[in-house]
């Protein structure tokens, strides 16, 4: 799980780095702290995640196919996706979270797909054949 705050611009580009522990902090109450977090700052924003070790994520599929005229990945399944799912498709230049709202196996509506099944979902921008799918928790 990752949360974005919105912070000054820290640089022109990208930077990471790691700190022990995250405070999440609302009104000088603490909300939330986790240990082990991974930085990442871009121009307007900074990321906060768990360590890898502690993400909530599970890798439940690849990336086999993008159809860019109706922005749809195929994606072959290695664990079970339903509707309502949040999940998070990474590769080498895409990262993207998002809430499935539909999928379709052979052109027809399904609430549920199983490891081992390829389904087509709507996505908000490309993606790429080889791109890793996990499911956030």
């Amino acid at each position: 799980m990752s949360k974005a705050i919105k912070v000054s611009p820290p640089s022109q580009s990208s930077s990471y780095g790691f700190i022990d522990t995250c405070y999440f902090v609302h009104n000088s109450m603490l909300i939330s702290k986790i240990s082990g977090c991974i930085i990442r700052s871009t121009r307007f924003y900074l990321t906060l995640a768990m360590k890898e070790g502690n993400m909530a994520e599970k890798e439940i599929g690849v990336v086999s196919d993008f159809f860019a005229h109706v922005v749809v990945a195929g994606i072959d399944l290695t664990g079970t996706l339903k509707v309502g799912d949040k999940i998070h498709i990474k590769g080498h230049t895409t990262d993207i979270e998002m809430d499935i709202t539909s999928m379709q196996i052979d052109n027809k509506n399904v609430a549920e797909a199983k490891e081992g099944q390829s389904v087509g979902i709507k996505v908000p921008g490309k993606v790429r054949a080889g791109d890793k799918v996990f499911i956030i928790d």
